[in-house]
């Protein structure tokens, strides 16, 4: 198995492990039937459904990916909008978000790192204000800063 291939399957398995924080958030915060719970279930089988298709077809989606490189910009805008809609700057999906721009650098080096990075801090930030406008919540600017900085 050449080195690319495992790296590739580490990048999936990140994918699947950075789901147990939603998964922890969403039967913690939700547990006594808050409103809520509906939306982070959502977010988590869309995430859940990514996630397998990935897994499923890896082959495929390296292809299409190395010909493609603005399909990338499908995964950074799901994972936006489910930032959004589990709380913005305080979503579960942080990490979970890392997972694109990792991807984009492996398969693109530097250039594909700065372009995912450089098309997905505007999308954060509007997931921050989107947050906002939902649920009338000031966001701590230092941690959107820190997430944004890294």
């Amino acid at each position: 198995m050449n080195d690319r291939r495992r790296v590739f399957r580490l990048l999936v398995l990140y994918r699947w492990i950075s789901l147990i924080p939603p998964l922890i958030y969403v039967f913690v915060t939700y547990a006594d039937g808050r409103v809520g719970f509906q939306r982070g279930v959502m977010a988590l089988v869309t995430a859940v459904c990514l996630n397998a298709a990935i897994s499923l077809f890896p082959t495929q989606l390296n292809r299409a990916l190395q010909s493609r490189p603005w399909l990338l910009l499908i995964d950074l805008f799901i994972i936006a909008n489910l930032m959004a809609i589990t709380g913005g700057w305080r979503s579960p999906y942080y990490l979970y978000a890392l997972n694109p721009l990792m991807v984009a650098a492996f398969f693109f080096q530097l250039r594909g790192a700065l372009i995912a990075t450089t098309v997905f801090v505007p999308l954060y930030l509007l997931a921050v204000l989107t947050g906002v406008w939902a649920y009338g919540e000031t966001p701590d600017w230092f941690v959107v800063l820190v997430n944004i900085i890294g």
